[in-house]
């Protein structure tokens, strides 16, 4: 049984899933400098490559149905290969474990990842939630320390008045 066909395309898996791994990697850092444009690019970038990487599972697939190989794992082809010359089994282990390495590295990624996004949601409800609270519940003008405005379509202050019972909003962001 051939596998060079095979083994090939399982490389160019583990080139692209490194190539995800730096991806991911960049979006934690833009995650946390709260760039929205280059997040959404970073995201297109990263849907390109999951494209390929579904191009190269589907190439994969049809090898391995070709080989006789039909919903058999890597470790299960490993285990079936001959070490001969070219040492294919080695060169299968080694793909093996690049491609674990990089799925857990992916995994790691994207949970820490998830973990800044949730607190930035945090932060970013409860700063809304400060504003509204903030704002005065008949009148929909903000009140701060006590003061009342009204605004015009300009946003200027058209009318200030100082409150008898001053209030004091205090949240800890």
């Amino acid at each position: 049984m051939n596998l060079e066909i095979l083994i090939k395309t399982l490389e160019a898996e583990v080139e692209v899933y490194n190539e995800l791994v730096r991806v991911e990697t960049d979006k934690t850092n833009i995650i946390v400098e709260g760039n929205i444009e280059k997040l959404d690019k970073i995201m297109n970038s990263e849907q390109v490559i999951t494209m390929k990487i579904n191009g190269l599972e589907k190439k994969r697939m049809g090898i391995m149905d070709g080989l006789g190989l039909h919903n058999k794992t890597l470790r299960e082809v490993i285990a079936i290969a001959k070490n001969d010359g070219n040492k294919t089994r080695g060169r299968l282990f080694k793909i093996y474990k690049d491609l674990k390495e990089s799925t857990d590295k992916i995994k790691q990624i994207n949970e820490q990842n998830q973990i800044l996004i949730k607190s930035r949601l945090k932060v970013i409800t409860d700063f809304t939630d400060y504003v509204q609270s903030a704002v005065s519940p008949n009148t929909g003008n903000i009140s701060k320390a006590g003061k009342m405005a009204t605004y015009d379509k300009n946003a200027k202050v058209v009318q200030q008045t100082q409150q008898n019972n001053e209030t004091t909003i205090r949240r800890k962001f």
